[in-house]
């Protein structure tokens, strides 16, 4: 955006793109969504940019919606350089033998099985932006298919019948992120869930009247980096109102409900750690809460029978199983270590109808460096002096 003080009025100039200076030579320089950064024409009497975009660097690592560049008074460019992480996508079959996917390594960063366990909804890429999107990969066929990109869409859940997603994304009809139902076949346009001015993601479909997402409005600090949030449902066939689950002064966030319907599992920034929480679902009436991880849980997942509750710790060292009863009250009991490796990715889960796991492990290591371009406003008005 740029705002014109003169006629008090703001111009809308450019897409997807962050932290724009306006250079002495007439140009925008700004950092894209997707990586790098770029300087375009800009006509203050129209106030608008003229012609095609010209890349400075391409090595410029985003940061979500952040494009971490700065130009100095004297004229020196400083950015952040580096490439993202990308990982392997590996299945655990139930004996422990681990089996490796035919895909390339990629930037993932979600994963859900489909109901039938035949699919999986991977969301590629991290960065806010239009570079990332969410693909469905075929087990049998092999294939990995784009099912929604407009807006960065993310954070896939399958419905219980595995005909429709739920996915986060944020585009022109949005305050934040927001929740959009779209049918795998795309046999209907994405229908939009809730509108609320901070970023949701779903995390649970128990049910078809049932959609279990956390909104950032409520986010607090952990270990430096906004985490949690709170926890509503909200009926995904069409405009429904909220109805609130988790609403503590802490982060409480990513449910994941047991197969009966009866039990949520969810991270709760209660403590200085996050950690896994058993609470009855979808009311609360009964009370009782029961703390299920010890040093540390995030992104909980449920066995098919009910009777294990599998989670990553928090340094992403390994994934953990520990049983659980849900009688006429829930009991917590041992806890055994699944996977064990030093860098697990965020981008996992258990598929019910198999017991089978998708884990990610790095195939390229995420890597960052500060360069210094001393003089480049000067070089830059030789070059465009030479242009004319």
């Amino acid at each position: 955006m740029y705002y014109d003080l003169a006629i008090d009025s703001a111009f809308a100039l450019l897409d997807e793109s962050a932290e724009a200076h306006l250079l002495p030579t007439g140009h925008l320089i700004y950092g894209s969504s997707a990586g790098g950064i770029y300087t375009i024409r800009y006509n203050a009497q129209r106030h608008a940019v003229e012609g095609a975009p010209s890349p400075v660097v391409l090595d410029m690592q985003s940061n979500s919606a952040v494009a971490p560049f700065e130009i100095t008074r004297s004229g020196t460019l400083v950015y952040r350089a580096g490439v993202a992480v990308e990982y392997h996508s590996l299945v655990r079959q139930t004996t422990g033998k681990m089996d490796t996917l035919p895909l390339a390594p990629k930037g993932l960063t979600f994963a859900r099985f489909s109901p039938d366990g035949r699919s999986l909804a991977l969301t590629i890429g991290s960065a806010r932006g239009t570079n990332r999107h969410t693909d469905i990969y075929d087990f049998n066929l092999g294939t990995l298919t784009r099912i929604a990109q407009e807006g960065g869409a993310h954070s896939p859940i399958w419905s219980p019948d595995g005909k429709r997603i739920a996915y986060t994304a944020e585009t022109t009809t949005t305050d934040a992120e927001d929740i959009f139902v779209q049918p795998v076949d795309h046999s209907a346009p994405p229908m939009a869930i809730v509108r609320m001015p901070a970023d949701q993601h779903a995390s649970a479909w128990p049910s078809d009247s049932v959609l279990v997402f956390s909104t950032n409005a409520a986010a607090r600090l952990v270990g430096g980096t906004a985490t949690g949030g709170t926890t509503d449902i909200v009926n995904p066939t069409g405009k429904s109102s909220v109805r609130p689950y988790l609403h503590a002064s802490w982060g409480e966030f990513d449910v994941s409900v047991s197969p009966d319907g009866r039990w949520a599992a969810f991270t709760s920034n209660e403590s200085s750690t996050p950690e896994i929480h058993v609470r009855h679902f979808p009311l609360d009436e009964a009370g009782g809460q029961w703390k299920v991880s010890t040093g540390g849980g995030q992104r909980a997942r449920w066995s098919a029978d009910g009777r294990t509750i599998f989670y990553q710790n928090v340094d992403y060292s390994a994934i953990l199983a520990t049983r659980v009863a849900a009688g006429p009250t829930f009991s917590v009991g041992a806890t055994t270590t699944i996977v064990q490796a030093p860098h697990l990715g965020p981008a996992w889960d258990v598929d019910r109808a198999t017991g089978r796991m998708l884990i990610t492990e790095p195939a390229v290591t995420a890597s960052a460096r500060i360069v210094v371009m001393q003089h480049w406003l000067e070089q830059f008005r030789r070059a465009q002096a030479e242009k004319r």
